[in-house]
């Protein structure tokens, strides 16, 4: 489309460092008049995943803090996003839900008690801080991560004495901080 569609102006970037996360390159091929092509690869995202994670739970390197059977709420309005955050985490082990809106969010907290939420910072209607607050009402001892594309976001979350990751942070480095 071609018509102008706001957002916080994060894509490309966040397009950028997910992709060279997993050992991919991304590059452009404009063509005046016409538009510009964006194109990327990727390595194998399941040999990146699930080798790098089992070599470093192997190594002694990789130990969560939290044991493989509790359940992991990831909330995400970016379905590519929250869905790549969930299959990283279910490689590794733990049980995921995932959700798309801070409604949903919300309700399969109250079914499932999560003990960790990992939160997009910026939702359409309702922030992560905001549903953090929310979800934490309900649920007085859960964990909140935030992810963010915008680096800014992290005081943040070191205020409110929550953990924060860039969007586009490499698996391993997800799961060490789970």
């Amino acid at each position: 489309s071609h018509e102008f569609q706001p957002g916080y102006g994060i894509g490309l970037a966040l397009c950028k460092r997910i992709v060279e996360s997993h050992g991919g390159t991304i590059w452009l091929e404009p063509a005046p008049g016409r538009g510009t092509t964006f194109s990327f690869t990727l390595r194998d995202a399941e040999t990146l995943s699930i080798e790098e994670i089992e070599q470093a739970m192997e190594s002694g390197e990789l130990l969560p803090a939290w044991s493989r059977n509790h359940l992991l709420l990831v909330v995400d309005d970016n379905r590519s996003i929250g869905s790549l955050t969930s299959m990283t985490l279910r490689q590794a082990g733990y049980q995921v839900a995932f959700a798309t809106n801070p409604e949903e969010a919300r309700s399969q907290a109250e079914k499932l008690s999560p003990a960790l939420a990992i939160l997009d910072v910026h939702m359409p209607g309702l922030s992560g801080p905001e549903l953090a607050y929310q979800l934490q009402e309900t649920l007085p001892g859960l964990k909140i991560l935030y992810l963010s594309g915008d680096a800014s976001q992290e005081k943040m979350a070191q205020e409110s004495q929550s953990s924060f990751l860039e969007k586009g942070t490499n698996p391993t480095t997800l799961v060490k901080t789970i």
